[in-house]
């Protein structure tokens, strides 16, 4: 016979230890998972979504893999042990056919965080990270304890927290030093991209430069390199250093391992040259990556149509522009996926107001306060508000430019970092001196 024990430890973490004589676990009723819910943290992850995740098996049980369970449990935010009591319960296996070393349950859950750091955004979610820092604490697991600071970096980082996220990250790599190399490259490149964002160039160039010694000395990752490569190319494309962007971008395409990578580094050597205004060439890679995808692989299609319309903007094709950017947005849910949606928003609006239809200008206000609330990670609204008002002339139409972003800095709808604040501040001043320079 077996029995499901449980207590609750530091910060809400559910050690649930179960004991199996060769009979299978009971059902987990609705009653168990209330009683697991007890602590203040778990609740949340396993109560909140018991039923979802039933739904889930219920649809896909005759096809579903413990691969693509993990994986939805992870997505989720379910913890590692009711992850091994859901595989007990519908796949008929025996808990002692899975069950984990506290070592072993305490490193998968630090890699859980860290790969799935976007469903980790909140700031509540912090203590999920510091009570595995605990756990993490009563082994031997250095590689573990030094990613945990960068997944509060990455999490202060989509909070726009960025101070926050740059001391975090700089822990992280005091503490990795030489344990694994390929991490630590990977921690240089996110602190470089950290600081590139920030200004802060001479850091920036720093950390890139140290990832590229270790690289230049040292068997690195494939996906290690790309990424490498990559973050790098956006930070030198965005200081205008085009040429050597390029070949940062074609080193990624050298170091590629699926479709996916392979279409972001083509996609960004289109992107070298629209900045050089060699905008049939650009056309013709994006043009490459769409036929790269299948019919139905809508997002991903969705962000090469949406590039290919602000190159046609550059072109003063905005008719061709409009078209392309209502298709980019017909392709994705934005309820689902609002980033993307305001992003193709702004492109469409560029192009309508481009052809003289001003109101589309204030419709877009509207939604970029509904953004304001909706989207944790605000950092792409900042470069948003400023592109738009580079290309408006209208005195009226800037004074409510500038009346939305000062709504948006003062909303009572949610509690804003106060770097963020400041950024969306600075964006009203560069508005106003649009205004004054029109005046004169």
């Amino acid at each position: 016979m077996g029995f499901l024990w449980y207590k609750e430890g530091t910060y809400g973490i559910i050690y649930m230890i179960c004991i199996n004589w060769g009979v299978k676990m009971k059902k987990l009723t609705k009653e168990d998972i209330k009683l697991l819910g007890e602590g203040p943290q778990i609740r949340k992850y396993i109560l909140t979504r018991y039923q979802t995740v039933a739904d889930f098996f219920e649809k896909n049980k005759l096809n579903i893999t413990l691969d693509s369970l993990r994986t939805y449990l992870a997505k989720n935010k379910v913890y590692s042990e009711t992850l091994k009591c859901t595989i007990v319960n519908c796949f008929n296996v025996h808990y002692s056919d899975i069950v984990l070393s506290h070592q072993e349950q305490a490193r998968r859950l630090a890699w859980d965080i860290n790969t799935n750091i976007k469903l980790y955004n909140e700031k509540e979610d912090l203590e999920i990270i510091r009570a595995t820092e605990v756990l993490l604490e009563k082994f031997d697991l250095p590689v573990e304890k030094a990613m945990m600071p960068r997944a509060k970096a990455m999490n202060c980082y989509y909070r726009n927290a960025i101070s926050q996220s740059i001391e975090w990250f700089e822990l992280a790599v005091q503490r990795m030093d030489n344990h694994d190399l390929n991490r630590l490259v990977q921690l240089y490149y996110e602190l470089a991209d950290v600081y590139g964002r920030e200004q802060m160039d001479d850091n920036a160039t720093m950390y890139f430069n140290k990832a590229e010694q270790i690289i230049k000395r040292n068997t690195i990752k494939e996906d290690v390199l790309f990424r490498y490569y990559y973050w790098r190319g956006k930070y030198e494309i965005d200081r205008n250093r085009v040429l050597f962007a390029r070949r940062l971008f074609q080193d990624a395409l050298a170091s590629t391992i699926s479709l996916e990578e392979t279409a972001v580094a083509m996609q960004n050597i289109g992107l070298t040259y629209k900045k050089e205004a060699k905008y049939e060439k650009a056309i013709e890679i994006y043009d490459k990556v769409l036929d790269m995808y299948v019919s139905n692989d809508c997002a991903r299609k969705s962000t090469v149509l949406n590039n290919k319309a602000m190159v046609m903007i550059e072109m003063q094709q905005y008719d061709e522009a409009v078209k392309l950017s209502t298709k980019a947005i017909s392709y994705i849910d934005n309820a689902k996926d609002y980033r993307r949606y305001i992003m193709y928003r702004q492109t469409y609006v560029k192009a309508r107001y481009l052809q003289g239809h001003t109101m589309d200008c204030y419709n877009y206000f509207d939604e970029l306060k509904l953004a304001n609330t909706k989207l944790v990670d605000k950092s792409g609204l900042i470069e948003d508000i400023n592109d738009l008002a580079a290309i408006i002339k209208e005195k009226h139409l800037l004074e409510s430019f500038a009346d939305t972003v000062i709504e948006m800095a003062d909303s009572k709808d949610i509690v804003y970092n106060k770097e963020y604040i400041l950024y969306l501040k600075a964006c009203v001043v560069q508005i106003y001196k649009k205004i004054r320079s029109l005046k004169e």
